[in-house]
C-alpha cells in the first residue's frame, strides 16, 4: 500500500527554447543537464537554476537537424547524431565540436549500450552499423532481413495444418484463418527505435516491416546477430523500451477505442498488457523505464512536455523540457500514508494515490487488500503528497496537488440530498436533473452568469460526481416513496458511470406482479422510458446475463424485437442443462471468466472446458476451480506447464509439473535450468538407478562447467559421480586452488598434485611473468613517448605566433606531426562502410585513437592505453597473490618470488609514474588563442588565430584528460612478506 510520492523538485523558467526539444541527455559527474532544439545544444544546472552553456551547431556544420544525443562520461564528451549523417562530439569542458564521421545514407537514430562500450547507429538504407566505443566500426547489418533470427521455432514438418491433429482444439481450429494485422496507422511517424536491455547483452529495434507494412520488433544480440522478430501487431506504436532489469520490453498498441500499454519477451511474443488510464486516445511518443525497473513513464504528444529522461544514478528522479520553455525535475520516494490511529475516534484510514483518485479504506470497519479500496476520491489533478490530519481531526485528510492546489476533505461529512430532493418535489424535475448530470462544474460552464459575484475559487472535478450524486440521490427518493419516484431511481442506475442496468431492469420486472402501480407507471411505460436513454441490444444483452429468461423475452417483446432474433436462440437455450445453459450465455457475451466457472461445473463437458482455458489462457483461473490432486487439475496444471514451457519459464513449469506429479517433465525442466539441486531431489524421487544418476550429474556438470561454475561443477563431480580426478580437474581449470587442494587431500590423491596442479601453476606463472613483462614494456615505452609529446607539443605552442599576434607559418605547428585536424567520415552502404576514400576512411576512424607516432591525436592515445594497463595491473592483483600462495605450498619459492617482483615493478612503476602521467598541476588553458588578444591585435589577426586554433584544439582534449588518473588500490595485501628481500 506504498505510494510514490514526490519530494523534491527543482524549476528552470523561460529557456532559450527556438525550435522543438529533440532530445534529453544526463550529465552526473558534472550535475548538468543538456537537451537539444534542432541544431542547438543547450546545457543547464538544476543545482543553481542557471542555463551555462548554448552552442549552435550550424556554426560548425550546415543544414543538420540533431536526432539523438547522449552524454559519453569516458569522452567527457555529447555525442550528437544528425539526420544528415555526420556524428559529432561535444566536448562539454573546453566547448570543442568534433565531427567524427558520417554516413552518407543519413541517420535515422543512435543507441549507446547501457556499458558505453557500443553504439548502434541505424542508417537512411535501414542498415544497423555497429561501432566501438572509440568509433571503430565492428559490423553492419541489413535491418529489414527476411531471417526471423537464431531463436526461430522448430518445425517438424508434419504436412498441411489441414491435416495436423489439433488434440482438444478440434478440426475448427484448422479452418481458422490467423488475422493479418493492418498497416501503420496515420500517427506512427515511422522512424527507427532502438532500446538495450540493461546488461548490455540484448538490443531490441522497432520498425516499420516493409513487406506488411506494419511495425514490428527485432531482437539482436550484442554481436549484433538477429535473435527473433516479432509477429505483426495491430496498432503496435513507435516507442519501446527494454527493462532494465527483466526480460519485457515494452511498447504502446493503439486501438479504436482503447490504448495499452504492452510488453514483449525476448523471443518476441507478447506477455501481457495494461490499459492507459486517460480519457482520449493518443499517440505515445515514448516509452522509458527507470533504472531499477520500478516505474515505467510513457510520454503522448498531446501532453505539454517536450522530452523526459529518467536519472541514470537516482532511480527515482526524472528530468522533464516542456513545450513552453521550462525545465522540471522531480524526485519521488515511497512512503505509506495513513492517519494517526492513535484515538478512539480515528477510522484507520489508509490512503493509495492512483493519479488524481486517492483510494480510501477505513481499516477500522473492513479490510480491503490494494488496488481495491472501500471508495475513493476523484482530485481534479494528479496527486503528489497526502497526510492525515492530527487527533482531534483523525479523520480529515489534506491533498496537495500537481498543480499546487491543497484541498481537504472531511472524510465523514453528512448528506444533505434529502432536503434538496424534497425541495424539487417534482418527479419531471429530477429526472431532467439527472438526465442532465455532468462532472464538470456548471458554475464555471454553463451557469456561470449567475455567478458573477462569485469569489473565483479553483473548482474541485471529481469523476465519480455522477456516481455519487445517483447514489445519493436514490436513497434520498427511496426514503421519500418508492413508488412516486419510480422512473427517478431507474433514472439513478442508468445515469451512473458504469450503468448499473441489471438492476434496473430486475425493477421493472418486479412491476409485472401489477398492471399498474399507485402512480401509474407500468411495465410498458417503464420500458418506453429505458429506450430513450438505452439502445435496445445493449439492454437485451444485460438481461441475457441474467440467466433470467422471462426477463429476457420481456425485453425483447417490449422492445418490439423482431422474433426470429431471438426466439430460436432462446428456444435451443431452454433445453440445454442449467450450467451448461449459463456457459453457452457466457461465451456468447464473452464472459470468458464467468463462461469457465460454469462449464467447470459441467459433467461430460471437460474437454470444451479444456479448450476454453487454452483458447483465452484461463490456467489460473481453472486451477482455483478444481481440487488439487484431483485428475481434472493434473491435466490443467499440465497444460499450463507446457504453455510456460513454451514461454521459456522453465522453472515455473517445473513446479507446474511437480504438483501434478510429472516428475520426468520437471527434471528436464529443471535440467535447461541447470538447477542441479531440484533436479537430483527429482532423480531420487523418480528412484533413478546409480548409473542413470550419474549420467544426469555428469550432464549438470557439463552445463555448469560451460557457464563458468566450476566449483558447483566439482561439487556434482565430487559428491554425485565419485570421479574425483574430475572434480579436482575442474577446481584447477577455475584457478579454484585452495578448493583444489583441499580436495585432493579429503581423498587421499595428493598425485594429482605432480599430474595436474603443478603443472597448472606453472602455466599460469608462465602467463602472468609473459603477462607482466609486456605490459611493463608497453607501460615504459608508451610513459616515455608521452613525454616526447608533451616536450614537443611545448615547444610547438611557444613557437606558434610571432610577435605580432599573426600565427608563424614556418612553426611546428604546420608539421605533418600536427597536421590540421579533419572531421572523419565513414560512409554506409547496403554492404559496407566506406569513407571518402580508402585511406581518409582510416584516418577518420583510427585517427582519435592512433599510437602512430606524430599523429594528431597520439597523447590521447597514448593516456588510454597506459590507463588501461594500469586497470589491467589492478585486477591482476588478486589473481597473482592466490597464485604466489598455491606457488609456495608446491615449492616453487623461486617461481613465486620471481612472479612477485615482476608484479611489484610492475606496481611499483605505476605508482611511481600516476603523477609524471596524470599531472596534479596541469595547466588548462594551454590553448594559444588568448595570446593574440592585447592592444597591437587586429580582427583579420584574431579571426586568423582563432580559426587555426579551433582548427587544431582536439589537442586540448587529451590536456584535460590529464586531470582524472584512474583510481588505484594500495592495498598490498596480495604480496607474500617471505618472499620480500632487503637491499
Amino acid at each position: 500500500m506504498r505510494n510514490l510520492e514526490l519530494v523534491d523538485g527543482v524549476s528552470i523558467n523561460e529557456l532559450v527554447i527556438k525550435d522543438d526539444i529533440q532530445c534529453v541527455t544526463i550529465d552526473n559527474d558534472n550535475n548538468k543537464v543538456y537537451y537539444t532544439t534542432k541544431d542547438t545544444i543547450y546545457g543547464l544546472e538544476p543545482h543553481t537554476q542557471q542555463v551555462v552553456c548554448s552552442i549552435p551547431l550550424c556554426d560548425e556544420l550546415a543544414d543538420i537537424c540533431i536526432i539523438s544525443a547522449q552524454y559519453l562520461p569516458h569522452h567527457q564528451s555529447l555525442c550528437i547524431a544528425t539526420q544528415n549523417g555526420h556524428v559529432i562530439l561535444y566536448n562539454t569542458v573546453i566547448g570543442q565540436v568534433e565531427c567524427v564521421g558520417s554516413v552518407e545514407s543519413g541517420l535515422t537514430g543512435m543507441a549507446w549500450s547501457p556499458d558505453q562500450e557500443i553504439v548502434i547507429l541505424t542508417t537512411g538504407q535501414d542498415t544497423l552499423i555497429m561501432m566501438t566505443k572509440d568509433f571503430e566500426p565492428i559490423t553492419e547489418n541489413q535491418l529489414n532481413s527476411d531471417d526471423f533470427g537464431e531463436r526461430k521455432p522448430v518445425t517438424v514438418g508434419w504436412g498441411k495444418k489441414e491435416t495436423q491433429f489439433h488434440g482438444s482444439l478440434g478440426k475448427e481450429a484448422a479452418k481458422k484463418k490467423e488475422e493479418k494485422a493492418h498497416i501503420k496507422s496515420e500517427w506512427d511517424d515511422g522512424k527507427i527505435y532502438v532500446s538495450w536491455r540493461g546488461d548490455g547483452q540484448y538490443f531490441v529495434v522497432s520498425s516499420i516491416n516493409p513487406e506488411s507494412g506494419c511495425r514490428w520488433l527485432r531482437i539482436w544480440s550484442r554481436d549484433c546477430v538477429l535473435q527473433s522478430t516479432s509477429e505483426d501487431v495491430n496498432g503496435l506504436e513507435q516507442a519501446v523500451s527494454w527493462k532494465p532489469t527483466g526480460s519485457l520490453i515494452a511498447s504502446s498498441q493503439r486501438l479504436h477505442h482503447r490504448q495499452h500499454i504492452v510488453f514483449f519477451e525476448k523471443n518476441g511474443l507478447r506477455h501481457g498488457e495494461f490499459p492507459l488510464p486517460l480519457d482520449k486516445i493518443v499517440t505515445v511518443k515514448d516509452i522509458i523505464w527507470n533504472t531499477d525497473s520500478t516505474v515505467l513513464a510513457n510520454l503522448h504528444f498531446k501532453s505539454s512536455i517536450a522530452a523526459i529522461q529518467w536519472d541514470p544514478e537516482h532511480a527515482y528522479t526524472l528530468h522533464t523540457i516542456m513545450n513552453g520553455g521550462q525545465y522540471l525535475q522531480y524526485t519521488w520516494s515511497w512512503a505509506t500514508h495513513h492517519s494517526n490511529w492513535k484515538s478512539p475516534e480515528d477510522n484507520a484510514y489508509v490512503a493509495v494515490i492512483d493519479g488524481a483518485s486517492l483510494l480510501m479504506t477505513p481499516f477500522r470497519y473492513m479490510m480491503v487488500p490494494p488496488p481495491m479500496c472501500a471508495y475513493s476520491l476523484q482530485l481534479p489533478a494528479p496527486v503528489n503528497n497526502v497526510t492525515f490530519g492530527p487527533p482531534e481531526c483523525c479523520n480529515s485528510v489534506a491533498v496537495l496537488l500537481s498543480d499546487e492546489r491543497l484541498v481537504i476533505y472531511d472524510l465523514i461529512a453528512q448528506d444533505n440530498v434529502d432536503k434538496f430532493v424534497s425541495q424539487l418535489d417534482s418527479i419531471n424535475h429530477i429526472n431532467l436533473f439527472l438526465a442532465d448530470l455532468k462532472k464538470e462544474d456548471v458554475t464555471t460552464t454553463m451557469y456561470i452568469s449567475y455567478y458573477s459575484d462569485r469569489i473565483p475559487h479553483p473548482s474541485l472535478i471529481r469523476n465519480d460526481k455522477v456516481d455519487k450524486v445517483c447514489d445519493a440521490v436514490r436513497i434520498a427518493l427511496e426514503n421519500i416513496g418508492h413508488s412516486k419516484y419510480f422512473l427517478s431511481i431507474i433514472t439513478t442506475y442508468i445515469k451512473k458511470t458504469v450503468p448499473e442496468l441489471d438492476i434496473a431492469l430486475q425493477k421493472i420486472k418486479n412491476l409485472q406482479e401489477k398492471s399498474v402501480d399507485n402512480n401509474g407507471i407500468g411495465v410498458d411505460a417503464a420500458f418506453r422510458y429505458v429506450l430513450y436513454m438505452v439502445d435496445i441490444h445493449q439492454l437485451y444483452n444485460v438481461a441475457l446475463a441474467s440467466y433470467d429468461f422471462d426477463l429476457v423475452l420481456m425485453v425483447a417483446e417490449k422492445s418490439q424485437m423482431d422474433p426470429k432474433e431471438y426466439l430460436p436462440y432462446l428456444n435451443k437455450l431452454r433445453v440445454l442443462e442449467s450450467n451448461y445453459q449459463k456457459y453457452t450465455i457466457d461465451k456468447h457475451l464473452k464472459h470468458y471468466g464467468k463462461a469457465l466457472q460454469h462449464i467447470s461445473l459441467c459433467d461430460g463437458h471437460f474437454d470444451e472446458c479444456i479448450q476454453l482455458i487454452q483458447d483465452h489462457s484461463l490456467y489460473v483461473e481453472a486451477l482455483k476451480l478444481y481440487q488439487f490432486g484431483t485428475t481434472p487439475y493434473k491435466i490443467i496444471g499440465k497444460l499450463y506447464g507446457e504453455y510456460l514451457e513454451n514461454e521459456r519459464h522453465y522453472e515455473e513449469a517445473a513446479l507446474l509439473y511437480t504438483r501434478c506429479d510429472d516428475e520426468t517433465k520437471a527434471l528436464e525442466m529443471y535440467q535447461k535450468v541447470g538447477n542441479w539441486r531440484q533436479a537430483l531431489c527429482l532423480a531420487t524421487k523418480l528412484q533413478y538407478s546409480k548409473e542413470k544418476k550419474s549420467d544426469l550429474c555428469r550432464e549438470l556438470a557439463d552445463y555448469l562447467h560451460a557457464h563458468r561454475q566450476y566449483s558447483e561443477a566439482a561439487y556434482l563431480l565430487e559428491h554425485y559421480i565419485d570421479d574425483m580426478e574430475e572434480a579436482i580437474v575442474m577446481l584447477i581449470d577455475g584457478s579454484l586452488w585452495d578448493d583444489a587442494l583441499l580436495t585432493m587431500y579429503r581423498h587421499n590423491r595428493m598425485d594429482i598434485i605432480e599430474t595436474n596442479l603443478k603443472p597448472a601453476l606453472l602455466l599460469n606463472f608462465n602467463t602472468y611473468v609473459s603477462q607482466l613483462d609486456g605490459m611493463m614494456s608497453q607501460f615504459e615505452t608508451h610513459k616515455n613517448r608521452l613525454a616526447v609529446v608533451r616536450e614537443t607539443k611545448e615547444k610547438r605552442k611557444q613557437g606558434l605566433f610571432d610577435e605580432d599576434g599573426v600565427p608563424d607559418k614556418d612553426g611546428d605547428l604546420f608539421s605533418d606531426t600536427s597536421s590540421i585536424g579533419r572531421s572523419s567520415s565513414y560512409t554506409a552502404s547496403s554492404s559496407r562502410i566506406s569513407g571518402r576514400s580508402s585511406k581518409n576512411r582510416r584516418k577518420a576512424e583510427r585517427k582519435k585513437y592512433s599510437l602512430k607516432e606524430g599523429s594528431e591525436f597520439e597523447e590521447f592515445a597514448l593516456l588510454q592505453a597506459l590507463c588501461d594497463i594500469v586497470m589491467k595491473v589492478e585486477k591482476l592483483k588478486g589473481d597473482v597473490g592466490n597464485l604466489l600462495k598455491a606457488l609456495i605450498q608446491c615449492q616453487y619459492d623461486i617461481q613465486a618470488g620471481e612472479l612477485q617482483l615482476c608484479m611489484e615493478k610492475m606496481v611499483t612503476s605505476v605508482d611511481k609514474s600516476m603523477n609524471e602521467i596524470w599531472k596534479p598541476d596541469l595547466d588548462l588553458d594551454s590553448s594559444p588563442v588568448p595570446s593574440v588578444l592585447g592592444p597591437q591585435s587586429t580582427a583579420n589577426s584574431i579571426a586568423t588565430a582563432m580559426m587555426q586554433a579551433n582548427r587544431g584544439q582536439p589537442t586540448n582534449v587529451q590536456e584535460l584528460s590529464l586531470k582524472l588518473p584512474p583510481k588505484i588500490n594500495k592495498d598490498t595485501k596480495w604480496k607474500l612478506q617471505q618472499l620480500q628481500t632487503k637491499p
